[in-house]
C-alpha cells in the first residue's frame, strides 16, 4: 500500500471530507504563522541548524551529529526507494542510490558553482542519511519500515518534516549558496540563482530517473522531466521565484522597494512549499503548469509537442503500437511475441 496517495484516501474520507480537510489545513496553518510571524520565522530558520548528537559529551571522543532536517528528508527518500525499487540489491548499491537521490540537488548546485557540494563538507548531513538507510534496510525485525507503513500518526510528522527540508533545499542549500558563491560572476547571475534553487529541490529525482535507480539494473535513459515538468521541479522553480522576488538580491525590482530580510524570505518559502506539498498530497496528480501554462500557451501559441506535420498534439498510441513490432522484427529478424 502506498502511504502517499493522499491524507483523505488513507483516512477513508470522501471527496467532501478531503476538500474540507485540505481547505482547513491550507488556511489555518499559514494564518497562524502570519499572526505569530516573528516566532514562526525564527523557528523556521532554527530548524536548518538543528542537529542531534549521537552520544553524550561525557564520552570524551567526538561523535557524529545528525541534522534533523536531513534525517527527515533521508527517511522519506529511503522509504520511497524501498517501496518502488526492484530487489534484491547489494547493500552498497542501495546506499549509493539513496545518497544521490537525497543529495543530488545540492550536488548539482556545487557543480554549477564550481565548488564542493555542501553535503560533502557538512559534518551532519551524511550521518543523517546513513542512519535513515540503516533504519530502512537493516533495522532488526524490519521494525522501522513496518512502523512507517502501518502507522499514519508516525508517518505524517516525518513527511511534514521532509516538506520543511525541501523548503530549506531551495533557499539555504540552493539559492543562498549561489548568492554567497566563491566566484563573483555566480553571485551576480540571476540564471544561476534560479537554476540552483530549482535543482536543489528536484535534482535527486532527476538523477534517479535518468539512471534508473529503481530498476533491476542501472542504465542511462532520458529523464521524464524532458517530456514534461515533474511535481518536484514545479515546486522548486516556483519556490525559487518566490524567494528571489521576496529578497530581490540584485536590486532588479527597485520600484517595489527593499526586499525582505533573508530570514523572512526563507519563512515565506516555507509556507509556499507547505501549500504546494499539501496540495499534491491530497491530489497526487495535481500539476502547477496545468493552471499557469494553459494561460501562457493560449496567448503565445505554445504547444507541448513540436512536429511540423501536426498541430502539436501528442502522437497517437495506435501509431506507436503499430510501429514497434515492425521495427523490432527488422532489427532482430524475429517475430514479436
Amino acid at each position: 500500500k502506498n502511504r502517499d496517495q493522499g491524507l483523505g484516501l488513507s483516512l477513508g474520507m470522501g471527496d467532501s471530507g478531503k476538500t474540507a480537510a485540505f481547505v482547513t489545513l491550507a488556511c489555518v496553518v499559514p494564518y497562524a504563522c502570519y499572526l505569530h510571524w516573528a516566532v514562526y520565522a525564527e523557528f523556521f530558520d532554527w530548524t536548518e541548524k538543528l542537529a542531534l548528537s549521537t552520544c553524550p559529551p561525557s564520552y570524551g571522543f567526538p561523535c557524529p551529529r545528525i541534522s534533523v532536517l536531513d534525517l527527515f528528508g533521508s527517511i522519506m527518500v529511503c522509504y520511497q526507494y524501498r517501496l518502488n525499487a526492484k530487489f534484491p540489491k547489494y547493500w552498497l548499491e542501495t546506499l549509493v542510490a539513496v545518497t544521490l537521490m537525497q543529495f543530488g540537488g545540492t550536488t548539482f548546485t556545487g557543480l554549477i558553482l564550481g565548488q564542493t557540494p555542501s553535503w560533502i563538507s557538512s559534518a551532519t548531513a551524511f550521518p543523517a542519511l546513513v542512519l535513515a538507510w540503516w533504519l530502512t534496510f537493516m533495522c532488526p525485525a524490519d521494525a522501522w519500515f513496518r512502523l512507517m507503513r502501518a502507522t499514519e500518526a508516525f508517518h505524517l510528522p516525518i513527511l511534514i518534516g521532509s516538506w520543511i527540508s525541501s523548503g530549506h533545499a531551495v533557499t539555504s542549500w540552493g539559492m543562498d549558496k549561489a548568492l554567497h558563491a566563491d566566484h563573483l560572476r555566480s553571485r551576480l547571475s540571476v540564471n544561476v540563482c534560479f537554476l540552483t534553487g530549482t535543482l536543489s529541490a528536484c535534482g535527486g529525482g532527476i538523477i534517479s530517473d535518468m539512471l534508473g535507480f529503481q530498476k533491476e539494473c542501472w542504465g542511462f535513459q532520458m529523464p521524464s522531466c524532458l517530456r514534461g515538468p515533474t511535481q518536484p521541479m514545479e515546486k522548486g522553480f516556483l519556490c525559487a521565484a518566490v524567494y528571489y522576488l521576496a529578497r530581490d538580491p540584485h536590486s532588479l525590482f527597485w520600484a517595489v522597494g527593499k526586499g525582505l530580510e533573508p530570514v523572512d524570505a526563507r519563512a515565506v518559502v516555507g509556507i509556499v512549499m507547505y501549500e504546494l506539498n499539501l496540495a499534491t498530497y491530497f491530489n497526487p496528480s495535481a500539476k502547477v503548469t496545468e493552471v499557469i501554462g494553459s494561460v501562457l500557451a493560449s496567448g503565445l501559441n505554445l504547444r507541448p509537442y513540436i512536429d511540423p506535420d501536426t498541430s502539436g498534439e501528442a502522437p497517437a498510441k495506435s501509431e506507436k503500437v503499430a510501429e514497434t513490432p515492425r521495427r523490432s522484427s527488422r532489427l532482430s529478424g524475429k517475430k514479436g511475441n
